[in-house]
């Protein structure tokens, strides 16, 4: 029993990263353009964010996008290189 206690707790450790840095992105993103998204719109995989929304919501970030990873880079020393929009 107390090995699958530490397993899980490994786990939530894990999963705390990943929601860690998708909060983060979420945040920069409302502030920089009044664009709120969902955490299941924002994923981050190998230097490289995909967010999967409406259409509306991708054009309007792709106009504030240097701004985005900037602010990535500078307050959450997130790296992330380039956006994708889907």
């Amino acid at each position: 029993m107390k090995d699958l206690t530490s397993l899980l707790g490994r786990f939530l450790r894990s999963l705390g990263v990943d929601t860690g840095s998708r909060e983060a992105v979420k945040e920069i993103i409302r502030g920089l353009s009044g664009i709120t998204l969902t955490l299941e719109e924002i994923s981050i995989k190998e230097g490289v964010l995909v967010i999967t929304s409406t259409p509306g919501k991708n054009n309007a970030l792709r106009l504030k996008e240097d701004r985005i990873l900037e602010a990535l880079r500078a307050q959450n020393g997130l790296h992330v290189n380039k956006i994708l929009y889907r």
